[in-house]
């Protein structure tokens, strides 16, 4: 990485950090308008609530087809779209006279725009951080609780002054802030405008730096074309030294840490000839989507991310049910005992800070804070009090930070070259967690009159989940991949 990509990266975090927020909105702050949305259409709590909610469901099962139109188009100019897509919406739905027309202005064509906003940063994060990739998406997330925090604010202020269509208009211009960041968005070796057919060129990298990968021709968009044959099946390459373009590099010596040696390669020149059947030879979205499903690991993160994030939003979304009517609160008490939740952005920082130190795995603390949250959310039946419920959700609040380490998880398991597709679709079953889990809740609540069960349901698929990682991983003879 050059000096001017080092410092361009801070720009893209800045950009990221703003787009997360407006993204915060379909996620966490979508609620202020329900109660005035139930008055302007004379429908039910429960039609207006699903209108809303699947604005981030859609955002979060669109993932796949966001990742496939970065895949073509590139982060850059899939962000572009996105803040499109989300400043149009906000714009259209103040215009709505059914619940119908918000559906497909707010939760369809908004939630399409934060999923291609939301895949677009992702990659951007982590192809520019590649050495502070947690501190980075911790920084970046944090977001999510700066936003869900003033957000609400800020529509009831504009809702007071203006009534809900003018604030959705006057936010429809804060969207179009979305369009220039993702303009900011440059990835690390500057593309063209628009995306191009071109070769595709091996990055050079610094004679300490090691990259895996699961491929042995290693390569990212470019306007040079270079290809790397490895003989053998070793994951670990590292490179030093000036690639030149259009070179082919055979590396066949290895140091004394057991890394191949770019310093002792040969170098041949690649005719235009290669370089076009180099560049037909990558990989597309579809044959890395294929090899994903083909590898029985996936299946378990898969199962992973669905079963915990219906623990993880049974308690985000059903603590004030219990606080009111288990518990007696009063609407204020069951507001700040939800609003202690925030305190996760903090904490987001803090986690990343943690991950500076070489000594601390970032794997250990993401398996250590999502067990402890599932003991204390089993434990939480018990908290009768205003006193133990604020613990609760103070405690709880701090443990899901560790939900910010989940990016590096992704890109640690199935590195940079498949990292896009795999989140892709890793977000779509999140947004099945985050559908079905309020729903079982709910049904719970109302079979048996009580969040009891539905809190132990909560803790227990927070624990499944975490601990269904390692075990599966060490049947699977996979549990190396978990040393990060």
């Amino acid at each position: 990485m050059t000096e001017t990509n080092s410092q361009w990266r801070w720009v893209v975090l800045v950009a990221c950090f703003i787009s997360t927020v407006g993204n915060s909105v379909f996620f966490y702050a979508f609620g202020t308008f329900v109660l005035y949305w139930i008055d302007a259409f004379s429908a039910t709590t429960a039609s207006v609530a699903a209108v809303a909610s699947s604005g981030s469901a859609i955002a979060a099962m669109a993932c796949p087809f966001g990742c496939f139109i970065v895949d073509k188009w590139g982060y850059r100019w899939t962000h572009v779209l996105g803040g499109i897509m989300m400043m149009m919406s906000f714009a259209a739905s103040s215009l709505a006279q059914t619940l119908s027309q918000l559906f497909f202005t707010y939760s369809a064509l908004g939630g399409l725009g934060c999923c291609f906003c939301m895949v677009s940063y992702v990659n951007a994060v982590s192809e520019h951080f590649h050495d502070q990739r947690p501190l980075a998406f911790a920084l970046v997330t944090s977001a999510y609780g700066l936003g869900s925090f003033i957000f609400p604010l800020y529509f009831e202020m504009l809702i007071a002054e203006y009534n809900w269509r003018g604030a959705m208009l006057i936010t429809s211009g804060f969207f179009g802030n979305m369009i220039a960041c993702g303009l900011l968005l440059y990835p690390v070796r500057a593309s063209p405008p628009f995306p191009i057919l071109r070769c595709w060129k091996l990055k050079s990298k610094n004679s300490n730096t090691q990259r895996k990968s699961l491929a042995p021709l290693i390569s990212e968009h470019g306007t040079d074309c270079y290809e790397a044959k490895i003989t053998s099946s070793e994951d670990n390459i590292s490179f030093g030294g000036n690639v030149q373009p259009n070179e082919k590099l055979v590396i066949t010596s290895k140091d004394e840490n057991d890394n191949f040696n770019f310093d002792k390669a040969s170098s041949e020149k690649l005719s235009d000839d290669e370089c076009y059947e180099l560049g037909k030879n990558e990989l597309t979205f579809f044959q890395i989507a294929k090899i994903l499903f083909s590898g029985c690991t996936f299946y378990i993160v898969i199962a992973h991310n669905t079963i915990l994030y219906m623990g993880y939003f049974i308690v985000l979304g059903l603590t004030t049910a219990r606080a009111s009517y288990d518990l007696n609160f009063t609407e204020e008490q069951a507001a700040q005992v939800v609003s202690t939740f925030g305190i996760n952005a903090i904490f987001r920082i803090l986690l990343g800070l943690l991950s500076k130190w070489k000594f601390v795995k970032s794997y250990y603390v993401y398996f250590l804070c999502f067990t402890i949250a599932g003991v204390l959310t089993l434990l939480s039946v018990f908290a009768k009090s205003f006193a133990m419920q604020i613990a609760y959700g103070v405690c709880c609040g701090a443990l899901f930070a560790a939900i910010t380490h989940y990016q590096v998880l992704v890109h640690e398991i199935y590195g940079a070259k498949f990292f896009n597709v795999a989140f892709g679709f890793l977000e779509l079953m999140h947004g099945v967690g985050i559908v079905t889990g309020p729903i079982i809740g709910g049904i719970l609540i109302d079979v048996t009159g009580s969040s009891v069960w539905t809190f132990i349901f909560a803790g227990s698929t927070i624990l499944l989940a975490t601990f269904l990682l390692p075990i599966g991983f060490a049947l699977t003879g996979q549990i190396k991949k978990l040393n990060f």
